[in-house]
């Protein structure tokens, strides 16, 4: 008997191509708890970050703009860099990082790359750290505590909703943060302080080695000791500055503690390079064309508002326009770029427009806060679907594999209804039947 011709009626691209899952993240990102949560986040960054350059202006730091301010700024320009490099498709470019970098539009002809974008963001903060120092200590930690409970809250959610296609509650995401408070708190710390404590008894060993005809012996015949420090330290190094951000997706996805997350995150990356590698490039490019979508649908928002409300304010110029030419709405909101959609409130206003001109800047900056709020949304849906994939390629641990808390009763399965029993009344008897002696039955309306 001949065999059965097979259609091929669909093709499984998540199990032929995992990287495909990677494509996913847009619904991961746009969710609305992500995006309330991790917009917290950045105003309390915003907060803190100024309160410290008032602080440190009234120390007697002289800076018209402020350390957190002229940081920021940088690192936006270098973020909105490497997103238009990732859009052309150049992850690695012919720019400098160390050159002068001024705001310009995030599409733009040079030939920057996204590494090296990436690495001026990097030396951006080595800087910081190394020209201000007590600052940087200051504000990183609080940045840690911030991040710890909000961002592991988000990575929470995306590590459910990836897993399961559930949507909890914000209520069950905090509270699983402040549950796993303290992995998320120490995880980034411990290879740095690991880094801490190894190259200070290499500075023991060097002292030994500093002690005159003795030490330089010892020195000599214990050296293979300081090279393993050596290696330690950049596997460390290695291991922090790859594997770091998948961290939190560790503690999200297995419910585990910070060395566990330090164990995985350095064991998945430093086994299978290449794959974090291509996951990476993958996310970048694909996050960066989802960043542009999101940035031109909330330029033209601004756009539109400022265009249709600012012609009902100006009577459609017939009247009610300053003496340059200009509207009342331009005076208190000038009309936003694609290259700037920061809200920029009237200088040349006063009085009740004056206050205005803030209430309105206000509200821009919790629209373009909500496109800040979504590219972290995408970066953390990312680094987690990579954590996925990295797993599955490592351990073969199935894709729907994520802690679940027995008692989280949102997310488990509602038992089913016991069985009910239905009493069934006999039937009752016809009297117009009746029953011969041989069990047969007759009736008058039963034929013979």
């Amino acid at each position: 008997m001949a065999d059965d011709p097979q259609a091929l009626r669909r093709i499984d691209w998540g199990a032929c191509f995992p990287f495909t899952r990677l494509f996913r993240i847009f619904r991961l990102a746009a969710n609305h708890r992500n995006l309330l949560l991790l917009l917290l986040a950045f105003t309390l960054t915003y907060l803190v970050g100024t309160a410290m350059d008032r602080i440190w202006r009234w120390g007697g730091y002289e800076s018209d703009v402020g350390i957190f301010a002229e940081t920021s700024e940088r690192m936006q320009y270098l973020g909105a860099r490497a997103a238009a490099a990732a859009m052309r498709g150049h992850l690695i470019g012919q720019g400098s990082v160390g050159d002068e970098v001024v705001p310009s539009p995030p599409i733009d002809p040079a030939g920057y790359g996204v590494f090296e974008s990436l690495f001026g963001i990097a030396v951006t903060k080595i800087g910081l750290a190394r020209e201000h120092p007590l600052y940087a200590g200051i504000f990183g930690l609080i940045m840690l505590v911030i991040w710890s409970l909000l961002g592991g809250a988000v990575c929470r959610i995306i590590a459910v909703d990836a897993a399961l296609d559930e949507k909890i509650s914000l209520r069950e995401a905090i509270g699983f943060a402040r549950e796993k408070f303290i992995g998320f708190l120490v995880a980034p710390l411990i290879p740095y302080l690991l880094v801490l404590v190894i190259g200070i008894c290499l500075v023991l060993g060097g002292l030994i080695g500093a002690i005159p005809y003795v030490g330089e012996i010892f020195a000599g015949l214990f050296f293979f000791l300081a090279l393993i420090g050596g290696f330690l330290i950049a596997l460390l190094v290695i291991g922090a500055v790859v594997g770091s951000s998948l961290m939190y997706p560790t503690i999200a996805v297995e419910g585990s503690d910070a060395f566990d997350a330090i164990s995985r995150s350095f064991s998945y990356v430093l086994t299978r390079p290449w794959h974090t590698l291509l996951y990476a490039a993958v996310s970048i490019v694909y996050g960066a064309i989802c960043y542009l979508f999101a940035r031109i649908v909330v330029y033209l928002l601004l756009a539109a508002t400022h265009l249709f409300v600012g012609a009902g304010m100006t009577g459609f110029g017939t009247w009610n326009q300053h003496e340059n030419g200009l509207g009342k709405l331009d005076l208190m909101w000038q009309m936003p770029t694609f290259s700037s959609l920061v809200p920029r409130a009237g200088a040349e206003t006063a009085g009740t427009e004056y206050f205005a001109s803030w209430l309105i800047a206000l509200w821009v900056w919790v629209v373009v806060g909500l496109l800040y709020a979504f590219v972290g949304s995408l970066a953390l849906s990312g680094v987690t679907t990579i954590y996925y994939l990295l797993r599955h390629d490592a351990d073969g641990t199935d894709y729907e594999d994520v802690y679940i808390d027995e008692e989280d009763v949102d997310l488990a399965a509602p038992p089913p209804p016991p069985p009910t029993v239905t009493e069934f009344a006999a039937p009752a008897e016809d009297d117009s039947i009746d029953h011969d002696a041989s069990g047969s039955e007759t009736g008058d309306d039963v034929d013979a």
